[in-house]
């Protein structure tokens, strides 16, 4: 018996729940053409680190692209990707909501990376097939666009690498990797760590906004604390993951009592969690990331 004939058998055998998606009446477009799903596939593409797109095609011809965040078990979140084509096979692809309801609201449990990146890939494939056809971009789909463009920044690994960078396309913001670790002693490291910003700071000169990434590297909030106040003198634009997420009550401490911005979000899944992150106060920016 394999795992979905096991568990959609739960109230033979006294489980209380039921794995397959639960039967409902699916949303109806009345409009023209016409459309089903007909596969969902995954692929894994190494491009120096992997890469995990999502195909969804329909029996109109058409097909959208989407991208699965990877962040290591790449296998997990494709296989993951195939096992929700049999929820999606003949449904419409433009009911995107419902279909990210039924992907999110019946898998067993609440879903972490994997479960999260999978579904994230498949809704950006079918945003992509309705986008086609309606013929419109899918920007136009969600309310239509409210600037003409958005300012940006790069990631730069050293001064050197901020010097070029400016003088070949002009950034006024750049992001630097601070490259932290949890070595022994502390001391040594937050001084590291402050020593390269400083130096960042002085090869940009005052005008150029510098971020900084600490890759939610840091267990332990005093540490993160003693981080910040290193860069208080570079005056950053914000520091990023300056903590773990788990524990979104020290991400908030931590923010009432550093002078700098807080940014995190990229390693949240979905908009419950940022809904915790914001009622708590626990950061000034906050950072999507639309393939988790």
């Amino acid at each position: 018996m394999n795992r979905r004939d096991f568990l959609a058998a739960g109230p033979l055998v006294g489980l209380p729940f039921q794995a397959a998606a639960m039967p409902q009446m699916a949303p109806t477009y009345t409009g023209k053409p016409a459309l089903k799903i007909t596969d969902v596939q995954a692929f894994i593409v190494n491009a120096g680190r992997n890469y995990v797109y999502v195909k969804v095609s329909t029996d109109a011809g058409l097909h959208g692209w989407g991208e699965a965040y990877s962040a290591g078990p790449d296998e997990a979140t494709a296989a993951t990707v195939r096992d929700f084509k049999d929820w999606l096979v003949g449904k419409d692809p433009r009911n995107v909501e419902y279909l990210w309801a039924t992907m999110y609201n019946f898998t067993r449990f609440p879903g972490g990376l994997v479960v999260n990146a999978a579904i994230s890939g498949i809704e950006h494939a079918l945003w992509d097939i309705a986008g086609k056809a309606a013929g419109l971009p899918v920007y136009m789909l969600m309310g239509g666009k409210c600037r003409n463009k958005v300012r940006c920044y790069q990631a730069a690994n050293s001064p050197e690498d901020a010097q070029r960078l400016i003088a070949k396309y002009g950034y006024t913001a750049l992001k630097a990797p601070l490259g932290f670790t949890n070595a022994i002693p502390v001391s040594a490291t937050v001084r590291a760590f402050g020593e390269r910003a400083a130096a960042m700071r002085k090869a940009v000169g005052p005008n150029v906004d510098l971020c900084f990434d600490a890759h939610a590297r840091i267990f332990t909030p005093y540490v993160a604390y003693d981080l910040a106040e290193a860069l208080k003198p570079v005056h950053p634009l914000f520091l990023e993951e300056a903590i773990r997420p788990e524990n979104m009550d020290s991400m908030a401490e931590l923010r009432r009592k550093v002078q700098i911005p807080i940014a995190t979000g990229e390693e949240l899944y979905t908009k419950f969690q940022f809904q915790q992150l914001l009622t708590a106060g626990g950061a000034d920016i906050i950072q999507p990331d639309i393939c988790l």
